[in-house]
């Protein structure tokens, strides 16, 4: 999407900041706002959507997953190496400066996120009548 982008394939899209900011510094994209309710720490030049309309919000997230039937204490140990990887100065300083904010909740806290996200946006599907063909 990127590279459409900058090669004026398309003429506007959404992207992660991480992927875009380098590009704006450059002077070679626009960027027109952030999607997050708040400006970003990286970046706070950058307007909200949300500033235009107001209560937008979609945010890019990542996390990590194991199939279902891993062990608790397997479970537990990968949380406890993520977490604690995520958190180091290297990596956190790295994530800040991509617009990436670092959280490392827990298991069952990212389970039920993932559950909300999915439901949120299972019913902006439902209400904008998109089917999967």
């Amino acid at each position: 999407m990127t590279t459409a982008l900058l090669t004026g394939e398309v003429p506007m899209a959404f992207d992660n900041l991480s992927s875009v900011l380098p590009f704006a510094r450059e002077g070679k994209l626009r960027i027109l706002g952030v999607t997050s309710t708040e400006p970003a720490a990286v970046a706070p030049e950058i307007p909200t959507v949300a500033s235009v309309v107001p209560g937008f919000e979609s945010l890019s997230w990542h996390g990590f997953f194991a199939p279902a039937a891993t062990p608790p204490a397997i479970v537990a140990r990968l949380h406890k190496e993520a977490v604690a990887a995520l958190h180091s100065p290297a990596v956190s300083g790295r994530l800040k400066d991509l617009g990436i904010t670092p959280v490392g909740s827990t298991p069952e806290a990212f389970r039920s996120f993932v559950a909300a996200e999915t439901a949120r946006w299972a019913e902006v599907a439902r209400k904008a009548n998109i089917r999967i063909e």
